[in-house]
C-alpha cells in the first residue's frame, strides 16, 4: 500500500488495515508518504513499514534510498495506492512499480498507471476507500476463481 501519512489518523488507519490483513495470513508491506520536510515521531521505520518525503529522490527524480528502489522492483501481486491525486511522488513510485495489479484513485492525469480505477468522492475518509479497495479486489478474486 501506498499512502499519505502526513497525518496520524492515515497511519493509524493503515496500521488497523495492515493488522486485520495480516491475520488474513496477507503479506503487506506500506509505504508513506510524508510531506513535512521532517518525519513526525510516529513515522519510525518498522519491518512492514517504511516513509518517504521528496528529499528521497534527486532533482531528476531517481530514489535515493534504497527502500524506494526495493519498493518498486517488488513485484507485488497487488499494489494499493490510497493517496490522493495531489501527491505527485506517490503517483511517480506507483507507476514505476512492478506490481502486477495496481488499484488506485481515477485521476485524468494518472489513470494510466493503474488496472482498477476507484470513481470516489475527493472527501471519501481513507477508512471508507481501504473497504472500498477490499471489497473490490475480493470480487475480482471471487469470480476469478468461479471462472475455472
Amino acid at each position: 500500500m501506498i499512502y499519505d501519512a502526513s497525518y496520524e489518523d492515515n497511519y493509524n488507519a493503515i496500521t488497523e488495515i495492515t493488522r486485520r490483513l495480516q491475520l488474513d495470513n496477507k503479506k503487506v508491506y506500506s509505504l508513506g508518504f510524508v510531506s513535512q520536510k521532517k518525519k513526525p515521531e510516529y513515522c519510525f521505520p518498522k519491518l512492514i513499514f517504511g516513509f518517504f518525503t521528496s528529499r528521497d529522490f534527486t532533482w531528476h527524480l531517481e530514489a535515493k534510498s534504497n527502500f524506494i528502489n526495493e519498493f518498486i522492483q517488488t513485484e507485488f501481486d497487488v499494489l494499493i495506492d490510497l493517496s490522493p491525486s495531489d501527491i505527485f511522488h506517490t503517483k511517480y513510485v506507483a507507476g514505476l512499480s512492478k506490481a502486477k495489479y495496481k488499484v488506485g484513485i481515477y485521476s485524468k492525469e494518472y489513470f494510466h498507471i493503474y488496472d482498477l480505477l476507484l470513481d470516489v468522492n475527493e472527501n471519501i475518509s481513507l477508512e471508507e476507500l481501504i473497504d472500498h479497495s477490499l471489497h473490490y479486489l475480493k470480487t475480482i478474486n471471487n469470480q476469478k476463481e468461479y471462472a475455472k
